[in-house]
């Protein structure tokens, strides 16, 4: 499947894309992963890495994908065929020419510090933070973490204002002891019992339950090819309805030239 649109009348194709994957926080923020390459470790923590989105070209691109037998696939060259992308999302296998990335979505190109989250990679989301090598939660966050998660269990659903009884955590994501970053979006709120259920390895999945930028891959259902799987950028929040309005104006001065 390809998103072309012939009524564009200067192509944007090019002989680079990136490949990414996207797919909806909420209606006006998109959370999207891009393929990467390691370019060196952090100053701040030398078990996060620094990676840059990382293009292939069409081929290489299409004998990935027919190598490991993965269906669908997007290749998107025209700002249609990219607002369609953005609108819908999914986990799809969408290669996005280098042109339309550098206009449209530039952010996607610049260095990211990240950690490991079980088979790809998260943004420590506040580079400047000065309190992201913290192991604990300040009172401040913790309490920005159990109003954001409406005090209640993001798993179970439970409250104390309904079990008298319930105590509530706050958890990291991936681990400190894995060198998960003490910020908000590393930060959900569990009860005790789902807490202490969850056993020694962390779980990726938890961020879909809280609503939370990141990955939600397993090795042995992504959509995408493990080696590229393996080298994703996940949890880069994007302001989704603003980069589709500017691709729609796009469109409609298109189909008035037409």
């Amino acid at each position: 499947m390809s998103l072309v649109s012939a009524t564009v009348p200067v192509a944007l194709s090019d002989d680079r894309f990136y490949v990414v994957a996207v797919r909806k926080l909420r209606s006006d923020l998109l959370n999207i992963a891009v393929y990467s390459r390691f370019t060196s470790f952090s100053a701040r923590d030398c078990r996060w890495e620094i990676r840059v989105a990382d293009a292939v070209d069409r081929d290489a691109f299409d004998s990935l994908l027919v190598r490991f037998g993965h269906r669908p696939k997007v290749v998107v060259d025209d700002p249609r065929g990219l607002a369609a992308v953005l609108t819908c999302g999914g986990f799809v296998a969408t290669a996005i020419a280098e042109a339309l990335i550098r206009e449209f979505l530039p952010s996607l190109l610049c260095p990211i510090e990240c950690v490991r989250d079980v088979a790809s990679f998260v943004p420590t989301f506040d580079p400047g933070h000065d309190l992201v090598g913290r192991r604990a939660p300040t009172r401040r966050q913790r309490g920005n973490v159990l109003r954001r998660d409406g005090r209640r269990c993001v798993v179970c659903g439970r409250s104390p204002a309904n079990h008298v009884d319930l105590e509530l955590d706050v958890h990291h994501v991936v681990p400190a002891r894995k060198a998960g970053p003490t910020v908000e979006h590393n930060l959900l709120t569990l009860c005790g019992t789902c807490h202490a259920g969850l056993g020694e390895d962390h779980d990726p999945g938890l961020r879909q339950h809280g609503y939370l930028p990141g990955p939600i891959y397993d090795q042995t259902t992504a959509p995408l090819p493990p080696m590229i799987v393996d080298n994703l950028v996940d949890g880069i929040v994007i302001d989704g309805l603003t980069v589709i309005g500017a691709l729609t104006a796009i469109d409609r001065s298109s189909r008035r030239a037409c």
